[in-house]
């Protein structure tokens, strides 16, 4: 079995950090892995980055945005290819499950991501994503089942607007989120900073947490919706247009095999989706 370039257990000290005495996982993912790393010196947030693909792109964002309010402090940087290892200072806090946040802690974050919109707008100016269009993205997929006909419809009809576009995160899911005591504490990752409405960003974040359960769950992810919808001047377009950017990006990943699997995942995406969708023209009627 090939030796990997760096292994997080033993090999610190090619990274400049001194011996490590306890190392945290926490969180994984197919392009990297967040570990917590205590040593003599203190406590570091060490992000593995697993292949080249957006190495420049991560590091750049995580510099310019640097020791910004919710934004971790960058270090340092070492590549053992095809890894990429950064070094920030720690974060304290955790993931966690929006269920887990109180109605004021999660309106309190939302102002927080606003916040967190202006310093990235501000800061960035290159390294981001370029915007993709409904209808680009429409053209993305190569078939779609009889079942999302329904969804592809009103998709079509909802063509024509044109969101004001900022930087966004792009990744928003609660994995990139850490907490302290119900206090947002810091965004993570990087890498996938786009042109976008900001919608996209809490759509994802909402419905990626609902997913995360055996049974998506309805009441509570539509009582969040609502604290969404009341705490931001976003229009009823916007918030369309962001739940539409998602379910194409989802139906995307998951129609490249006719797998079952794959299947299920869209009717139980579909089912969110409709009703996220009828509680934002609800609340726009009033």
């Amino acid at each position: 079995m090939e030796k990997l370039p760096f292994n997080i257990e033993t090999d610190l000290e090619k990274i400049g950090l001194s011996k490590p005495i306890k190392i945290t996982c926490m969180v994984t993912g197919s392009a990297s892995d967040n570990y917590h790393v205590k040593n003599k010196d203190g406590d570091f947030l060490v992000k593995i980055l697993k292949y080249l693909l957006d190495k420049d792109r991560l590091l750049y964002n995580s510099i310019m945005i640097s020791g910004e309010k919710f934004c971790p402090t960058f270090l340092l940087k070492k590549e053992f290819y095809p890894f990429t290892v950064l070094v920030f200072k720690w974060i304290e806090g955790e993931n966690i499950f929006l269920e887990k946040l109180s109605d004021t802690s999660f309106k309190n974050f939302i102002f927080s991501y606003q916040t967190f919109l202006s310093t990235i707008n501000k800061k960035i100016k290159e390294m981001v994503y370029p915007a993709v269009s409904l209808e680009d993205r429409l053209k993305q997929i190569r078939y779609f089942p009889f079942f999302v006909n329904k969804q592809i419809s009103e998709i079509k009809k909802d063509l024509s607007y044109k969101p004001n576009l900022k930087i966004i995160h792009g990744d928003l899911n609660y994995k990139n989120l850490i907490f302290r005591n119900g206090k947002l504490e810091s965004f993570l990752d990087f890498q996938e900073f786009s042109w976008g409405c900001p919608t996209e960003d809490l759509i994802r974040l909402l419905i990626t947490n609902a997913e995360q359960h055996n049974f998506f769950r309805v009441n509570y992810t539509l009582r969040l919706l609502k604290i969404m919808l009341e705490n931001t001047k976003f229009s009823k377009e916007d918030w369309i247009y962001g739940l539409n950017v998602f379910i194409l990006i989802r139906y995307k990943r998951k129609l490249k095999r006719k797998a079952l699997k794959g299947m299920f995942s869209i009717i139980r995406c579909n089912f969110l989706y409709q009703k996220i969708r009828k509680e934002i023209f609800l609340f726009f009627a009033k």
